[in-house]
């Protein structure tokens, strides 16, 4: 299945194109504005964003991740970092797609939604239902949702596990989901206190 596909390189305030990939890619953010001392991250912070970005730019999606997690791990709050490790994340999830690695994709497609801002976690979800697709099952339906979260769960990727467990969730509301999810937040938060702290959502009401 043929996607919708877009990206273009933010470079000093002008936008370049970039080739796209079958799903759609993202644009990556470099340090380049002044900010007031509170506001601006450490220097190793700012430095290790920089040159994921490049990575980004040269497509070495997976030589970019660790950088960006590095990062964060300086500065949680790091708006640009944040925004970097989803769209590189995303980026990889399109090669591995491409090359047929379609659970290999969904991974990273589901770190890159559990962390990501707004702007781009409907891109996100977007490749993730497609992926799904590619596998032979149904993002719309709330039982293969939850069993992609079930089998995450059980390889021990939590994150991938939350992902799943709040979409099915959001779908139709239901106590053992709910309780699920529930569980595996709370897991998350003892084994990677680092990840958890990444949420981007806010738990399900």
């Amino acid at each position: 299945m043929m996607l919708k596909s877009h990206a273009f390189l933010i470079i000093s305030g002008l936008l370049a194109s970039l080739p796209a990939g079958l799903l759609v890619s993202l644009s990556a953010n470099i340090q380049v504005l002044a900010a007031t001392p509170e506001q601006t991250p450490p220097a190793k912070a700012i430095e290790l964003n920089n040159k994921a970005f490049y990575d980004i730019n040269n497509k070495k999606f997976g030589d970019a991740i660790p950088k960006l997690e590095e990062a964060l791990k300086l500065d949680p709050s790091y708006t640009f970092a944040r925004s970097n490790l989803g769209i590189a994340r995303n980026n990889y999830a399109i090669e591995l797609s491409n090359s047929k690695n379609f659970k290999g994709a969904l991974k990273q497609l589901h770190h890159a939604s559990f962390t990501s801002l707004a702007k781009e976690n409907k891109e996100h979800k977007g490749n993730i239902d497609q992926v799904i697709q590619s596998l032979g099952m149904d993002p719309a339906n709330v039982k293969d949702r939850e069993k992609l979260g079930d089998k995450a769960l059980q390889e021990g990727d939590l994150i991938s596990a939350i992902v799943e467990y709040r979409e099915a969730h959001d779908m139709k509301p239901d106590a053992n989901l709910k309780a699920k999810l529930d569980q595996t937040i709370a897991r998350l938060q003892v084994t990677d206190k680092f990840m958890s702290r990444l949420d981007s959502h806010k738990g399900v009401k």
